[in-house]
């Protein structure tokens, strides 16, 4: 026979008690797990399995002859993309560093965006331009623009607006 700290008062009492002598509260060594608990636990999980397969995402290595890379969203080959954004506008900004892409997503309106394009942070490509992937990231894609205007310029855009041809 142990003694245990009862789970209300806190007082030690015998762990095969029934009850605790100074308080009353039925089974006082057993601890209750509320649903609370388990969901906290349940939440620690999901939340370290989206931290590793975030570091898991991280830049892609060359894509092989028989394995070509995809986008997370499985949506094209990393040589036969195109970017194509869901504004609705004729042209896509494309950030030239991954700072000014943070930049660009925080900002959050055209005319910060303006501002960048004036600075030459950020480019303009028309949408449905050509581009290969060459680094990706959890939420962006470094691309390489292969055809117009910008050919041989790279830059940061959201993953989303990588798609096939």
């Amino acid at each position: 026979m142990a003694l245990r700290p009862c789970t209300e008062c806190k007082r030690e009492i015998s762990s095969e008690a029934k009850s605790c002598p100074h308080c009353g509260k039925q089974n006082p060594t057993t601890k209750n797990y509320s649903i609370g608990q388990g969901c906290a636990g349940c939440l620690v999980v999901v939340i370290v399995l989206w931290v590793i397969g975030s570091l898991a995402g991280g830049p892609a290595s060359s894509p092989s002859a028989t394995q070509p890379e995809r986008s997370r969203s499985g949506s094209c080959a990393a040589d036969k993309c195109v970017v194509r954004a869901p504004t609705g506008a004729p042209q896509v900004p494309l950030a030239v560093s991954k700072a000014a892409f943070d930049e660009m997503l925080s900002a959050g309106s055209d005319q910060a965006t303006a501002v960048m394009i004036m600075n030459g942070t950020v480019f303009l490509v028309p949408q449905n331009t050509s581009v290969s992937i060459v680094e990706r990231t959890f939420t962006a894609r470094k691309v390489l623009v292969t055809e117009g205007a910008a050919l041989g310029r790279s830059g940061w855009l959201p993953y989303e607006w990588v798609v096939d041809r």
